[in-house]
């Protein structure tokens, strides 16, 4: 069985589970963003047993370092956004929370572009 095949299987499995989770989809989901990620990847990809290997461990490292920094981050925007819609939501209340959505996504993408550069190397067209 290819890697392709066996993947889809999974992702199939993951389907299903996620339709029996029902209220607890958001957590679920990211709790299994490494395996939805591949997922999404292999839509455009046909990796090699290597490079699959070097991909998941790169998503692996991402999820984790997303975990550990990103998540208390969030954590921390929330509560203030809580506190700053608790005394009247403002325009300047918008600006800065598209501007933190915004840091945020390009540090996530700086750290998944890092991550991913030696399987790039590797991809043929």
């Amino acid at each position: 069985m290819t890697v392709r095949i066996a993947f889809r299987l999974g992702g199939a499995v993951l389907g299903i589970a996620l339709l029996l989770a029902g209220c607890s989809v958001p957590q679920l989901a990211y709790n299994n963003a490494d395996t939805l990620l591949r997922f999404k990847l292999y839509a455009y990809l046909d990796p090699t047993e290597e490079q699959d290997l070097m991909m998941s461990s790169a998503i692996q490292r991402l999820h984790v370092w997303h975990r550990h920094n990103e998540l208390p981050r969030y954590a921390d925007a929330f509560a203030q956004m809580a506190q700053r819609v608790g005394t009247g939501l403002h325009e300047t209340d918008i600006a800065w929370s598209r501007d933190l959505m915004y840091e945020r996504y390009r540090a996530l993408a700086a750290r998944a572009v890092d991550d991913a550069l030696p399987t790039v190397r590797t991809l043929e067209a």
